[in-house]
């Protein structure tokens, strides 16, 4: 139902974009916006992972891209989006350097103090929700 929900308005964007043969830079925000939020803060990162999802290098992400990419991005364990920096930061090369690595261990600590900081935030509006010590908890 969400993927089903997703093409739909893909294909509405599709006319904003005035592109039949995928979606662009502005559209891959505007489902980045929508979809996982905290990729945004960090505009480096973002451009390139559209390019990196671009997997036919037309500068147009087709809707198989955009649902692989957004997938990692949205429900990838850190173990998958470990290796989607790797690949991100390699790609296209043969060796990553040492600049390319430190560059992309940075981007990646940012990434996940984001997604941890909003996990904490999360845990603690949960906790501070538990009744005192001694009350009943109500799962209704």
């Amino acid at each position: 139902l969400e993927l089903e929900s997703m093409y739909k308005e893909y294909q509405e964007n599709q006319t904003e974009s005035f592109s039949e043969g995928g979606s662009d830079f502005k559209i891959f925000k505007i489902f980045v916006k929508k979809y996982c939020e905290e990729w945004l803060r960090d505009p480096p990162i973002l451009y390139m992972l559209f390019e990196y999802f671009d997997g036919n290098k037309d500068n147009l992400l087709t809707f198989r891209e955009l649902v692989n990419g957004l997938s990692i991005l949205q429900r990838g364990v850190l173990g998958e989006k470990s290796k989607l920096f790797f690949r991100m930061y390699a790609y296209e090369r043969k060796d990553l350097h040492y600049d390319q690595l430190c560059a992309m261990l940075e981007c990646f600590s940012r990434v996940s103090l984001i997604l941890f900081t909003e996990l904490k935030n999360a845990a603690d509006q949960f906790i501070s929700s538990l009744p005192s010590k001694g009350e009943k908890y109500s799962t209704k």
